[in-house]
């Protein structure tokens, strides 16, 4: 049997040198390993609307390791220019095969314009964030009015600056599915409109 001695020869001091030496070089060789496994993957360049007919300037390339998840993102070698976000896709966000799909039908996103108060909505809110529509009474005192989600995880479009700026209701604009947009008209007609910030 060869003794370990034998392998590291020396004081402890140079067998400890020679180990960290050696394992260091194994810890490159991992890593260069694992480099060499990166996929090249399509990701969005900017925040990406519901419904956004895809361009090559809403696309970028990244290298990354995907381990066993490579099939669920698009590869560089897949053409998506033509298809459709069927979601929000955020900036520098790998796109996934179940964000995208072939059919308009399947994601046709109406803007929906609204008045909100400015405390009925985060100050910060920007275009592209997630926000849930509550439908509230506008008379607090109006106790028999139940509050409800007239729509989960609309999209922000944009928002009235101007008016932000000069106070009262701000104008901002969300993107509703279009099966869904005459059930969210009916249930904010009446009511006060409340946007909750979503995605935390």
């Amino acid at each position: 049997m060869i003794e370990m001695k034998n392998i590291f020869p020396g004081n402890p001091r140079t067998r400890l040198a020679a180990f960290l030496i050696a394992l260091s070089l194994l810890a490159a060789v991992a890593i260069s390993s694992a480099a060499n496994r990166a996929n090249w993957v399509w990701a969005a360049s900017h925040d990406i609307s519901p419904g956004h007919l895809m361009a090559s300037a809403d696309l970028k390339k990244v290298k990354v390791n995907l381990f066993e998840s490579g099939g669920k993102y698009f590869s560089t070698g897949e053409a998506v220019v033509g298809w459709y976000s069927a979601r929000t896709i955020h900036d520098g966000e790998l796109i996934p095969v179940s964000a995208l799909s072939r059919k308009s039908s399947l994601v046709i996103m109406q803007s929906l314009p609204l008045r909100v108060g400015r405390s009925d909505m985060p100050i910060d809110l920007t275009p592209g964030e997630q926000v849930d529509l509550y439908a509230l009474s506008p008379n607090t005192s109006q106790a028999s009015f139940d509050p409800i989600v007239a729509f989960a995880n609309a999209t922000v479009e944009s928002i009235d600056q101007k008016s932000k700026d000069l106070g009262g209701d701000i104008g901002v604009v969300v993107a509703i599915p279009k099966s869904s947009m005459i059930q969210v008209v009916t249930d904010i007609a009446n009511a006060k409109v409340l946007l909750v910030r979503n995605g935390f």
